[in-house]
């Protein structure tokens, strides 16, 4: 997730749209990498049920709620991603072919 954030936030500052061409490398390299993690295509299914976690996870309650448990736990706390989430699942969400 950390690589993820620092991918997604890279893009952001950079101003590239996830809808747009630049943004299409950006988007396949990490759908790949999640493909390549959790053993799947990397393909439109995968990109749906990509963009319905972080859409799900979206909800600054559930990053809270994660937060203390960490916390609690004395895990590491792994940063915020609530700023990146939107690109993200526009990005995933475009209808271009995977």
């Amino acid at each position: 997730m950390e690589f993820t954030r620092q991918k997604v936030a890279e893009a952001m500052e950079l101003g590239i749209d996830p809808l747009s061409d630049r943004g299409a490398p950006v988007i396949d390299d990490l759908v790949h990498r999640f493909a390549e993690v959790l053993a799947r295509t990397p393909d439109t299914e995968l990109r749906d049920w990509m963009a319905q976690q972080f859409e799900e996870a979206h909800d600054p309650r559930v990053e809270r709620y994660w937060r203390l448990v960490w916390i609690v736990n004395g895990w590491q706390v792994v940063p915020n991603l609530i700023p990146v989430y939107p690109w993200l699942i526009q990005a995933l969400r475009n209808d271009r072919d995977a």
